[in-house]
């Protein structure tokens, strides 16, 4: 097996929606203004959006409902996805009801969106989750936090992961980053006028 090969592997589990949503929350929840410190939003957001996820995923790949973790193949992505999306929504729901507003409850709606994006267009198409992911939350990290974030470098080195370990095509992994991309810009394009609100109700 190449060493290239495993090193895609290793990026690739790595830079999973799941796990990198921990380092975006992390700087999220550093950045809000509320009382009470990083602590209870980053744990908030970790529990709801990071491990509930990848609790949904395991049972489903424990119960043989899809193969692995990342649905490889595309006819698994028509119910998987649903199912990870119904996780996501519960997520949401938990998030909105601990108070979370803000940046933070953007970037969760955000990541609901995209999961029914890719949902809709692994119908007929096959677009990497992972790509579409990365871009969103990378995206909304330049919008929120820093206008060229250096989040933003790991979106190739995801994309190289996910073609290298024969996960996706170029164009797959294409589709996903425009996808992301393009969700988190047109959200935050359609609610911008409504950001100072959400920012004063995350206040103390």
């Amino acid at each position: 097996m190449p060493r290239s090969y495993r090193l895609a592997r290793i990026v690739s589990d790595l830079l999973s929606p799941p796990v990198i949503a921990l380092a975006v929350f992390w700087v999220l929840a550093g950045a809000a203004p509320r009382a009470g410190g990083r602590w209870p939003l980053f744990l908030t957001c970790a529990a709801t959006q990071s491990a509930l996820p990848l609790v949904f995923l395991k049972g489903a790949v424990r119960r043989g409902h899809i193969g692995d973790v990342e649905m490889s193949r595309r006819e698994e992505r028509r119910h998987g996805l649903i199912g990870l999306g119904l996780a996501y929504a519960l997520g949401l729901a938990l998030v909105v009801l601990a108070g979370v507003r803000g940046p933070i409850l953007f970037v969760c709606i955000c990541t609901l969106v995209v999961v029914g994006a890719v949902w809709a267009v692994n119908l007929a198409y096959k677009a990497s989750g992972h790509a579409a992911g990365m871009a969103a939350y990378m995206t909304a990290l330049s919008l929120f936090i820093e206008p060229v974030h250096p989040g933003l470098a790991l979106i190739p080195a995801v994309s190289w992961a996910r073609v290298r370990s024969g996960a996706h095509t170029r164009l797959q992994v294409v589709r996903g980053t425009v996808l992301g991309a393009g969700i988190a810009i047109g959200f935050y394009l359609a609610v911008r006028r409504y950001l100072p609100q959400l920012h004063a109700a995350a206040a103390p």
